[in-house]
């Protein structure tokens, strides 16, 4: 008797615990199902532009730029009827709705983004005003784009002399025709035509083509509308020249002002596209072209306003072939017409492509192996004096790189110690004429330079 009652109020004292502890736990709750989440989109989407760009004239209606303008894809399949969402840079300029349609709404310049989902494209927008011909054959910079170093002789001609410079107009109708004068120089029996590369309406492949005194046909057979010619001068300095008298169209605009991004490129040969336009083979004006070199490319990609003092044979600081030296040669307004040059104290960038002659001198001169990184070094404050807020860009390689000539270079650098100031090197390519890079290996180095820079100026 008395061992049941034990495990009796053991069970009874068990019973009354469950029912305390139980009183003070919560009751159990349903926990939801979880949500599945939404698969990730690993679509690779792209968006392309098929025109060079949107130009406008104040005035007039709106332009749709829309769906015939861009062309959307995913995972490598076009897409029909994508819905692009656009905006203007500066809104000042110019305006666009949903559809894509571009209102102008005033003279300048700006640029229109499009995206379908994270791919994007740029379009730059122009929007021109109407003005005369007086005022474009005055050539005043409020009116036409020009580049690179010019000057004007007594009869009010518009003088182009160095490489890869020129002008850029924009006009209404169907044709442009310039009066040009063409100096052809000589050496022995031999007359040098002088070439030019055309570009019309944001081209940026443009044509080589050979220049002609008188009226000359810059484009015809446009259809009317808005257009722009642009003409860099191919040939180099001491080949010959142009000089413009006047222009003649239907009507002209003014053009947009030009790109605030400033750049200067100084070398030599090189660097004025000598032999580019072949493979192998001797040099000639009809296979030299500037507008190919990789210095016009980069200035083209960067949309800079870019200026090219270049010529063959030229060292840093010295004569190999009976030439100036870049040390006088950078301070002239030209070759041909040797005043002092005014600098762009505004410079943002310089790229300084010499050495390959400084080397053909160091082999014939050895002891100039030890004064080359002082000339160099001298060359470098020159630039930071004129150009106090610039990024220099020294490069050397394309022909092959001597050792003295490479490490001077470097040496310099160091010397001056600027921390906007650095190296890069290239290597060589000689399939152009005369051993020279050709038009293949200028486009990549125009590749790495281009990436450089934006680096550098963000």
């Amino acid at each position: 008797m008395k061992q049941f009652s034990k495990f009796a109020a053991l069970a009874a004292a068990t019973m009354l615990a469950s029912l305390f502890f139980g009183a003070c736990t919560p009751p159990a709750t349903e926990t939801p199902a979880p949500t599945p989440e939404e698969p990730a989109d690993t679509s690779v989407y792209s968006l392309t532009t098929k025109t060079a760009a949107c130009n406008l004239l104040l005035g007039d209606e709106a332009y749709s730029t829309a769906q015939a303008t861009f062309v959307a894809g995913k995972d490598r399949k076009k897409v029909d009827s994508p819905e692009i969402t656009y905006t203007i840079a500066d809104p000042a300029i110019a305006a666009v709705d949903e559809a894509g349609v571009v209102t102008p709404k005033a003279y300048g310049r700006t640029e229109l983004v499009a995206m379908f989902h994270d791919a994007s494209a740029r379009v730059p927008v122009n929007v021109f005003e109407r003005t005369t011909a007086e005022n474009v054959n005055t050539f005043d910079e409020t009116y036409i784009n020009r580049y690179g170093r010019q000057y004007f002789s007594e009869d009010g001609a518009l003088n182009v002399d160095h490489v890869a410079s020129g002008f850029e107009v924009a006009f209404l109708g169907d044709s442009l025709t310039v009066d040009l004068d063409v100096t052809c120089d000589k050496e022995g029996n031999t007359v040098f035509d002088v070439y030019a590369h055309i570009y019309l309406d944001g081209d940026t492949e443009g044509e080589f083509v050979k220049l002609e005194s008188g009226a000359f046909t810059v484009a015809e057979g446009l259809g009317e509308g808005i257009h722009t010619a642009r003409v860099l001068k191919s040939s180099e300095i001491d080949r010959g020249k142009f000089a413009v008298k006047g222009f003649s169209a239907e009507e002209f605009l003014r053009m947009p002002e030009k790109s605030d991004l400033k750049i200067e490129f100084i070398g030599d040969s090189i660097t004025a596209g000598y032999g580019n336009r072949v493979v192998g083979g001797s040099w000639s004006v009809e296979n030299s072209d500037a507008c190919i070199s990789y210095a016009a490319l980069t200035g083209m990609r960067l949309d800079a306003d870019f200026s090219v003092i270049a010529l063959s044979g030229i060292c840093l600081n010295v004569s190999v072939y009976g030439i100036l030296n870049m040390t006088e040669m950078h301070g002239y307004l030209s070759n041909r017409n040797p005043v002092p040059y005014t600098y762009d104290a505004d410079m943002d960038a310089v790229v300084l492509a010499l050495g390959t002659n400084d080397a053909s001198y160091i082999d014939k001169n050895t002891s100039y192996r030890h004064q080359f990184p002082d000339d160099y070094a001298a060359f470098l404050n020159h630039l930071r004096e004129i150009y106090p807020h610039a990024y220099v860009v020294c490069i050397y390689g394309m022909m092959g790189a001597n050792t003295f000539v490479e490490s001077g270079i470097q040496e310099a650098l160091e010397t001056v110690g600027d921390p906007k100031m650095s190296y890069l090197s290239f290597r060589k390519n000689d399939m152009g004429a005369g051993a020279h890079p050709g038009g293949d290996a200028h486009k990549l180095y125009a590749d790495q330079l281009t990436e450089y820079l934006r680096g550098l100026l963000g």
